[in-house]
């Protein structure tokens, strides 16, 4: 039997531009090294935490709306590849308030 694929190591981030919500250029290399190590072990799991900056009136909740959208495009992604969705817990947190604010973070547990 061989052994599962080391998960990546701590969090990975994938960086958007303004509000856009289609994957970035890098997007397939890290999510597929996400996806690989997913369906190596059943009992792994991915959690996708998205987040996004919004100017002006309603800034919160364009923030929530823009941060949910990037994290449904990443969690189809990973489907796509045969990671199982219960396998996936998906997370909108809308303006992080500091560092990289239009992003979002993936994590396989171990």
């Amino acid at each position: 039997m061989a052994a599962a694929a080391p998960a990546p190591a701590g969090v990975v981030s994938l960086g958007f531009a303004g509000a856009a919500t289609d994957l970035p250029a890098n997007a397939a290399q890290v999510l597929d090294a996400v996806a690989q190590a997913a369906l190596a072990d059943p009992n792994r799991r991915v959690t996708v935490l998205a987040y996004a900056h919004a100017e002006g009136s309603g800034s919160a909740n364009r923030a929530k709306r823009l941060s949910l959208t990037r994290a449904l495009t990443v969690r189809a992604y990973l489907l796509d590849k045969g990671v199982r969705s219960p396998s996936i817990e998906v997370r909108a947190l809308g303006d992080p308030g500091s560092g990289a604010r239009d992003r979002v973070d993936l994590s396989v547990s171990p």
